[in-house]
C-alpha cells in the first residue's frame, strides 16, 4: 500500500507537473484537487486525476515541488493510529 501511494505520488508529480500556475506554481484550484486526490488515496479509495495542461521542461521542477506540498499537507491531515515507538536495542526491556 504504501508503495502504491509513493509510486503514485511520483507517477502524479512527473505526470501532472503540468498543471502551473504563474512562476511554477500550481493555481488554489489545482492545489486543491491535487490534495485531495492525495487524501483520496491514503484512504484506500479508488480515484483517478485528470488534467489537460502542459507546462515547459524548466518549469517542471517548481511545479513537482509544489505536488510534493500537496502530498505533505493530505498526509499532516490525515488521521491513523500511528505506530509505537521502536524499543532501543542497547537497552534491556
Amino acid at each position: 500500500m504504501k508503495r502504491l501511494i509513493l509510486t503514485s505520488a511520483l507517477v502524479l508529480s512527473l505526470m501532472l507537473g503540468y498543471a502551473c500556475g504563474n512562476k511554477n506554481k500550481l493555481s488554489k484550484s489545482q492545489t486543491k484537487k491535487i490534495t485531495e486526490y492525495f487524501t483520496q488515496t491514503l484512504q484506500g479509495t479508488e480515484s483517478s486525476f485528470s488534467n489537460s495542461k502542459k507546462i515547459k521542461a524548466a518549469d517542471i521542477a517548481g511545479t513537482r515541488a509544489s505536488i510534493w506540498e500537496c502530498w505533505r499537507q493530505a498526509v499532516e491531515n490525515f488521521n491513523e493510529e500511528k505506530l509505537i515507538a521502536p524499543y532501543s536495542l542497547d537497552e534491556p526491556r
